[in-house]
């Protein structure tokens, strides 16, 4: 499924941390590992012949320091040789701009499969700027390490669309790749909730549920992950499933800290809004509230707009 994997670095460590998963990832694919790095641009006043005749205007015009590019191009054909792919191609790239357009950019004319990158720049729990950039604006799946551990145990969240179970084909693929366990996780909707306007605003109260409409909540749950994993051709003996009440996020990052997840996989439906928040907005909570690595998959972008803003 990966044919061309991408990872950024930026010349610290931490980022390249993602190498060890991007590695693994790209020897069981045979994939094409594309290690990326982006320079920025310095600004330096520059005549510009504003009127034809003697007189010029002043400018600020980019460029790129020759000994920068040399040093980024120095750096990744040093990362090359210490993470040496056996059985995949390597290739290095250097880029003029800021991180995340020179990621989104090289992510769509490289046409790549996968990103996967280390997301260090964090303050508490908050995602760096340049993470929540590229995962925005990129057609492709993105993988978010935070450590270099060996990934052994997939959590995928499912919530019952179609559009949610776009996550199990990459993510079974990274676990297939990695030989890791896979849990399919589907959180019951226990109390379904009303929209309740008050005013401008929608708020949102839980309707009683009695223990016969809960029971049927739950099995139309755990039947809804047979028939997903029997979509997508996964055994019965190749995952576990499981269905727990409660919040959405919160379980889900409940559920990967005690169960030794190393990695949450969820797709994002990209909606903007009411309707954002409904159904987007629980990728978004776990994202920003887990210290798991993350692999996080958008629709593309026509099925967004047959689906509406």
């Amino acid at each position: 499924m990966f044919k061309k994997i991408l990872v950024p670095l930026d010349g610290f460590q931490a980022a390249e941390q993602a190498l060890v998963v991007a590695g693994a990832l790209a020897r069981a694919e045979a994939a094409h590992l594309l290690l990326l790095r982006s320079v920025r641009s310095s600004y330096a006043p520059a005549p510009v012949d504003a009127t034809l005749t003697t007189e010029f205007d002043w400018s600020l015009l980019p460029s790129v320091e020759p000994g920068r590019q040399r040093e980024a191009q120095a750096y990744l054909a040093a990362i090359a040789r210490r993470h040496e792919c056996v059985g995949c191609a390597v290739r290095t790239r250097v880029e003029e701009g800021d991180a995340a357009s020179v990621i989104v950019d090289t992510a769509t004319a490289e046409a790549v499969d996968l990103i996967v990158m280390s997301d260090q720049r964090r303050t508490g729990m908050r995602v760096g700027n340049v993470t929540e950039r590229v995962l925005h604006s990129v057609a492709c799946p993105v993988l978010l390490t935070r450590t270099a551990a060996p990934i052994r145990r997939v959590l995928i969240a499912l919530d019952g669309s179609p559009l949610g179970e776009r996550a199990l084909p990459p993510a079974l693929a990274v676990a297939r790749a990695l030989g890791a366990q896979v849990v399919l996780l589907r959180i019951s909707d226990i109390l379904p909730l009303n929209p309740l306007e008050t005013g401008l605003m929608w708020e949102w109260e839980p309707v009683p549920s009695d223990r016969q409409t809960m029971d049927q909540l739950r099995q139309e749950a755990e039947a809804y992950l047979r028939e997903a994993a029997a979509r997508h051709g996964l055994a019965s003996d190749e995952a576990q499933m499981l269905v727990l009440d409660g919040a959405p996020a919160d379980r889900i990052q409940e559920y990967a800290r005690l169960s030794a997840i190393d990695l949450i996989a969820m797709s994002t439906h990209g909606r903007t809004g009411l309707r954002r928040w409904l159904y987007g907005s629980v990728t978004a909570k776990v994202m920003h509230g887990t210290d798991r690595a993350m692999l996080i998959v958008r629709p593309p972008a026509e099925t967004l707009r047959e689906g509406g803003q």
